[in-house]
């Protein structure tokens, strides 16, 4: 991958934009976790801040995503993506992943030489399903960058509710030695519960709390969160 591709990715973004307005939404966003926890690794061991801001027209979307933790380490992460959605119910991702944290060695962003880069180039394939069938299938795999092992990782998930709250369980397993474990099996499982809180007439603050167990390297998390 050279810096063509990113070229092609804000090409296909401009060409997005200049399609009529009705179509388009910007939707910027942020969240505050008391830990970040992603697919059962703890980076950073600490509260974070996680902003994003997504683009779409129909059903094509770009965005990036990124979290900062507020302890003395300073862990960071930056990610860009692009998704595309099939009858509302699949979806085909690209994600790319850095990490420009001062004691990395690969924190050069525009390092494409895929022997030092430091990034990571990510493939998604989802089923989500309706309300009907409230559950959801996800297949991804890194098949670019700073993962020799093209790490592989699988996640079933079910929906919910009881009362006015929400909910979802979830499975996430690997299939191979990689970045999520030292050998294949489960890495992520929990639940979540969701609950919007009334601020006023107009506006209610969405809130999470998530326990997260990995039974291959024998951890658990307790997760509370907010979107804004």
């Amino acid at each position: 991958m050279k810096f063509k591709t990113l070229l092609l990715v804000f090409a296909s973004l401009i060409i997005a934009v200049a399609k009529p307005v009705a179509a388009q939404e910007l939707t910027p966003g942020a969240d505050l976790v008391s830990r970040y926890v992603w697919r059962g690794l703890d980076f950073g061991s600490s509260p974070a801040i996680q902003p994003g801001l997504t683009f779409s027209y129909g059903d094509f979307s770009i965005g990036a995503w990124g979290s900062l933790t507020i302890n003395d380490n300073k862990f960071q992460e930056q990610d860009i993506f692009v998704s595309y959605t099939i009858a509302d119910m699949f979806s085909v991702t690209v994600t790319d992943y850095f990490f420009p944290n001062d004691d990395v060695a690969m924190n050069n962003y525009f390092e494409y030489d895929e022997d030092i880069t430091g990034h990571i180039l990510e493939a998604t394939v989802k089923f989500e399903g309706t309300e009907n069938l409230p559950v959801w299938a996800a297949f991804n795999v890194n098949f670019w960058g700073a993962d020799p092992d093209n790490s592989m990782y699988v996640e079933l998930g079910y929906k919910g509710k009881i009362k006015d709250n929400s909910f979802d369980v979830f499975l996430g397993a690997t299939t191979d030695a990689g970045v999520y474990g030292h050998t294949a099996g489960v890495v992520y499982f929990g639940i979540t519960g969701y609950k919007d809180i009334k601020i006023s007439e107009s506006f209610s603050l969405p809130v999470f709390c998530r326990f997260i167990t990995n039974p291959q390297n024998e951890n658990v998390h307790l997760v509370f969160g907010m979107s804004l």
